[in-house]
């Protein structure tokens, strides 16, 4: 389990929403799988840049999307709806945003491609409510199937569809800070437990590897592109 820092150091937010995202789905039922199934003897390798990400999260840190859908949709500006219109799809098509007939309706509004021209068009289209929607469907469908299947509130907002309210919207991503909150007290409690065993790597991983020889890259996938010059700094590694 690996996340590089998404931090940008002028702006103090993070740039990309993975490490909070995955946190809600993978990690999070990864862990409640161990919990449930411990015979499967699983190795968690946790990398301590997503670490130290979780812990920032659990103490109040935001990434753009977050800033995003904390926003009220009736005072949204310009930049802020396209923003939205460009970035609250990045879910997969099939298993995330079609199952949910709402999502699925904004993102044709939207222009299944995302163009220049359909977010101009979208622009136009869109009302308050329909990026209050999209507001809570992104967070939501990037809920794993544990965090789903055991929160009646949860549930209900699954099924509810459409015509979302703030106070969803505020309990979906309150529910995300739980979830994250507690995910390494989880995971320590499974390996004091004896459920699962705990790797770690170098703090960057895997850029570290790439960072003592970039054509190490053709290791794990043979034929991709390389840089024009290649780059080996081992040094830098073991400082």
């Amino acid at each position: 389990m690996h996340q590089p820092n998404y931090l940008d150091p002028k702006r103090g937010y993070y740039s990309m929403p993975w490490v909070r995202l995955h946190a809600t789905k993978s990690y999070y039922d990864m862990a409640m799988l161990a919990e449930r199934f411990p015979e499967m003897g699983l190795t968690f390798n946790l990398v301590p840049s997503l670490l130290e990400q979780l812990e920032d999260y659990a103490g109040g840190a935001e990434d753009f999307e977050l800033i995003l859908s904390r926003k009220d949709t009736v005072d949204l500006s310009p930049e802020d709806k396209e923003a939205i219109l460009t970035r609250f799809f990045q879910a997969n098509l099939k298993t995330m945003i079609k199952p949910h007939s709402r999502y699925m309706e904004l993102l044709q509004l939207r222009g299944i491609h995302g163009t220049r021209r359909d977010i101009e068009s979208a622009l136009r289209k869109f009302a308050a409510q329909d990026y209050l929607d999209l507001q809570v469907l992104f967070n939501l469908c990037w809920f794993g199937f544990s965090a789903v299947s055991e929160d009646a509130d949860l549930k209900k907002l699954v099924r509810k569809g459409r015509y979302y309210t703030v106070e969803d919207r505020d309990f979906v991503l309150e529910k995300q800070l739980d979830i994250i909150s507690g995910l390494l007290s989880l995971y320590r409690k499974l390996w004091e437990d004896g459920s699962i065993d705990i790797s770690t790597s170098p703090f960057y991983h895997p850029i570290l590897p790439l960072l003592c020889d970039t054509s190490i890259a053709q290791v794990a996938m043979p034929g991709c592109l390389l840089p024009l010059r290649p780059f080996s700094q081992p040094e830098d590694a073991v400082k």
